[in-house]
């Protein structure tokens, strides 16, 4: 028979090996648990963008709290930024499918740089929360919150994946967007941070206190979403004091050496327009819709305009003042890029060269001209930023991505104003594209009352993603809900559309070739 001390020595090791296993399990579990949370907020962000746009953001961040809490609390730091690497690389990854056919070469690598940055902006808050791990969550998701703003605000500057991913479009369709005219986009970010925040029962706590941070935040929520519809309830709205005809090509370049002449669409549509439905105050084309044209080509005057002559293949500004606007007989405002020369430094030296501007031109109805010069640039694709202007990227890095990046940011800023019908002057704030994203911009910030901003867009790079142009839109409502103005927005392929002073989509255009007219509201 064994001895008592067999015995003995046999249940403390049977005890050790049952130990082990329930701590491997425990270890297991808690992976599980780890990888379904952040599934789940992944999924949340993702469900919160277009095409789906569910009213979700409010929840969308709060696992990270439980995350970086609760669960697993014992994760070291380096671990836990790990993981919030790979779940903000797989949130922004996501919903910005859109770069990589609009950068086709390496697109994939431009793509994950963005991804990063973003994920980085999550690590920090991830080790932020873990840090206040022995404070009350009502205590510290202002902090979190503040902090998440200021990254957002600091990812906005560097001008890659903010534009399409910050956490006031994810609420664009919902009344809580009212606010925006208010506490501005990152404003209204902070705040949607702060709810995020609060969502996490405080397990910490005994009683009621540990469900208080929850009651403050379904309180919050309600008064955003109320109060945003109280707000909207006394915008009053006055019709658009002009009428506009915006003209959709529904066409995309499907590889750059194809020839690219919108205006061959173009032109039939707009003069089909005026004939069946009758003249405009002005007439809308999307960017990129007519060839380079130099300044100094517009300084000559036209002397004798041939009427109804057919557009040339090779249509520049100056040939639409002489070709077209003669059939049209009103306002025009028009995408095209314009030439000037300029100066750069090369080697320490400043040398002459022709510089290229991405523009919005007013054409008056008796031939003037004035531009607006695009003042953001799409990085890398469009321009550089200023911080990466530099020999060396021009040199090395663009051509590795086969990118050329022709523009250079515009020189300053102006209104736009032209006579209607009836000779009142009627003032517009014009936007080309990518400046619509960025709401700090000057054509957002006027004192001079206006009558109406109007975008010139080009989305024929991302036929395959509908979902960028709609994420545009979200922008523009937010825009017209901060000024309080009418917005029109002009596409080339899709997502012509009429936006109100509340921020609502009047009229849109399908995806079809077409003309959107202002006075058929």
């Amino acid at each position: 028979m064994p001895s008592c001390e067999h015995v003995h020595r046999a249940l403390a090791e049977s005890r050790v090996v049952l130990a082990n296993e329930d701590s491997k399990y425990i270890r297991v579990s808690n992976v599980v648990n780890r990888i379904m949370i952040a599934s789940v907020t992944v999924a949340l962000f993702y469900y919160a963008h277009t095409p789906y746009c569910l009213p979700v953001y409010v929840v969308a961040l709060s696992p990270l709290m439980w995350l970086c809490r609760n669960c697993g609390s014992a994760t070291s730091a380096t671990r836990l930024t790990a993981e919030a690497i790979v779940v903000g690389f797989a949130m922004c990854w996501v919903i910005t499918g859109y770069v990589q056919p609009a950068v086709p070469p390496w697109g994939a690598i431009l793509h994950g740089a963005g991804c990063l940055i973003f994920s980085l902006q999550i690590a920090g808050l991830a080790l932020l929360i873990r840090q206040s791990r022995s404070w009350h969550i009502v205590n510290a998701a202002p902090i979190i919150a503040f902090t998440a703003m200021i990254l957002e605000m600091g990812q906005a500057q560097l001008g890659l994946t903010w534009a399409t991913t910050n956490s006031s479009l994810a609420i664009a369709t919902t009344p809580i967007a009212q606010w925006s005219g208010i506490l501005t986009p990152f404003g209204l970010s902070g705040v949607l941070y702060y709810i995020n925040f609060l969502w996490l029962p405080d397990y910490s706590r005994v009683s009621y206190r540990r469900w208080s941070s929850s009651l403050l935040a379904i309180s919050l929520t309600s008064m955003l979403w109320f109060g945003g519809m109280l707000i909207e309830s006394t915008v009053v709205v006055q019709p658009l004091p002009f009428t506009a005809a915006m003209v959709q090509p529904h066409l995309h370049q499907p590889h750059r050496a194809a020839p690219w002449q919108p205006w061959e669409v173009l032109h039939p549509l707009t003069l089909a327009s005026l004939e069946h439905d009758g003249p405009v105050d002005l007439i809308v084309w999307p960017e990129s819709s007519l060839v380079d044209t130099t300044y100094s080509s517009l300084a000559t005057a036209v002397d004798t305009i041939d009427d109804y002559k057919s557009p040339p293949a090779r249509l520049t500004l100056a040939d639409f003042r002489s070709d077209l606007l003669p059939q049209y007989r009103t306002n025009c405002l028009l995408g095209v890029a314009m030439l000037d020369l300029g100066t750069v430094t090369k080697h320490g030296l400043k040398v002459p060269e022709q510089q290229r501007y991405n523009c919005g031109c007013l054409m008056s109805s008796s031939a003037e001209i004035d531009c607006h010069e695009k003042l953001i640039l799409v990085p890398m694709k469009e321009g550089l930023p200023r911080w990466l202007q530099n020999d060396t990227m021009r040199r090395w890095i663009l051509p590795f991505f086969e990118l050329t990046a022709p523009c250079v940011i515009g020189r300053d800023f102006h209104l736009l104003s032209f006579k209607d019908a009836s000779g009142k002057t009627r003032t517009i704030a014009p936007v080309v594209c990518y400046e619509s994203w960025h709401p700090w911009l000057p054509q957002f910030h006027q004192e001079v009352p206006l009558d109406a901003i109007v975008y010139m867009m080009y989305d024929g790079d991302f036929v395959d993603h509908p979902e960028l142009i709609q994420r545009q839109l979200l922008s523009v409502r937010l825009r017209a809900i901060e000024t309080r103005t009418w917005n029109l927005v002009c596409s080339t392929w899709r997502g012509t559309a009429i936006i109100d002073p509340r921020g609502r989509i009047v009229k849109e255009l399908p995806p079809v070739a077409g003309v959107l007219r202002t006075d058929e509201l």
